[in-house]
């Protein structure tokens, strides 16, 4: 409730800042950066929620359920602000994203949750025991849950070398479909849109078994995607291939997601959630990385770098991986 008072505080402020012209890169970077503290922040608490609130039988349905507000609002979020981008400018935009902080706000105030965990202990919270609490998460990984601790190194080809695609979109819409800030938004909104499909149809079907094999297969294709996005210029076949992206990126996290809420420890879930969360912040990097390399080369051979970078090492999970 604090964090999305603070982000609905940055947002107003943001808004007026561009209104009255003072607004420039720094605004920008500055404003993404809190709303990145917010999201990192925010998520584990929410899946810490899932899993000491539901029982046991039903934690699969519920996280499905949990993962499905990710795509929602991906499609809807880009859609709207499309629209809002071009018809209205930026300025109602941003006073719109305050407004859904404020209401975050009023829905979390009278909000209860029985959780299912009654033997479980409350810690006080000590700086010190974080690194040593990430430690130990990583060695109950490495030694007792060596599976989900190869699929946890996966992680890194849908979550870090191929979803910064998406931060290309605006790019991408603009040199090679010469097209404005709306059909940008349209875009990513397909991308939301794949993904929302994706977890009806688990929430519909359930989670396979063989959840290892899909987050394998799911980053493979997510590596094909990637790179087939650079070699096309006709725009439904972009939309396509966004969506198909996004459907890929949903099934890696469900069945992932799925797997450390079904087979850790209660007492190391939210380490091995803070692990996770830990390789997804590597995307930093590789963004900025690859902000440099498009700047020197081209955006084509940028998305064929990621893509055949994430099928190379898909592949060798798949093929040698045990």
């Amino acid at each position: 409730m604090f964090l999305a008072s603070i982000m609905a505080f940055s947002a107003f402020s943001f808004a007026w800042v561009y209104k009255l012209g003072y607004a420039n890169i720094w605004f920008v970077y500055g404003y993404a950066f809190l709303a990145g503290i917010y999201e990192s922040t925010s998520m584990p608490i929410r899946q810490a929620l899932v899993s000491n609130a539901v029982p046991q039988k039903y934690l699969s349905n519920a996280f499905t359920t949990n993962v499905l507000t990710i795509p929602g609002t991906r499609m809807l979020g880009p859609f709207v602000g499309g629209i809002l981008a071009s018809q209205t400018g930026f300025f109602w935009n941003l006073n719109l994203e305050a407004i859904l902080y404020l209401l975050v706000v009023i829905f979390i105030i009278p909000m209860a949750t029985p959780f299912a965990a009654k033997d479980s202990e409350d810690r006080d919270f000590k700086v010190s025991g974080l690194l040593g609490d990430f430690i130990d998460g990583f060695k109950y990984l490495f030694h007792q849950q060596r599976v989900l601790f190869k699929i946890m190194l996966l992680s890194f080809t849908p979550n870090v070398f191929c979803f910064p695609m998406l931060f290309l979109l605006p790019l991408f819409t603009a040199e090679i479909l010469k097209e404005g800030a709306d059909f940008g938004g349209y875009l990513l909104a397909s991308n939301g849109l794949g993904g929302l499909i994706a977890i009806f149809l688990f929430s519909a079907f359930g989670v396979p078994n063989k959840r290892g094999l899909i987050c394998i297969l799911s980053a493979l294709f997510a590596g094909i995607l990637t790179l087939s996005l650079g070699q096309v210029t006709w725009m439904p076949i972009s939309f396509l291939i966004v969506g198909l992206f996004g459907a890929c990126i949903s099934t890696f996290r469900t069945s992932n997601g799925v797997m450390t809420q079904t087979l850790v420890k209660d007492e190391y879930r939210v380490r091995t959630l803070s692990f996770y969360r830990f390789i997804m912040s590597f995307i930093v990097i590789s963004s900025f990385i690859i902000g440099i390399l498009t700047d020197l080369t081209s955006l084509e051979v940028v998305l064929f770098g990621m893509g055949m970078l994430a099928i190379i090492i898909s592949s060798g999970f798949l093929f040698f991986s045990s």
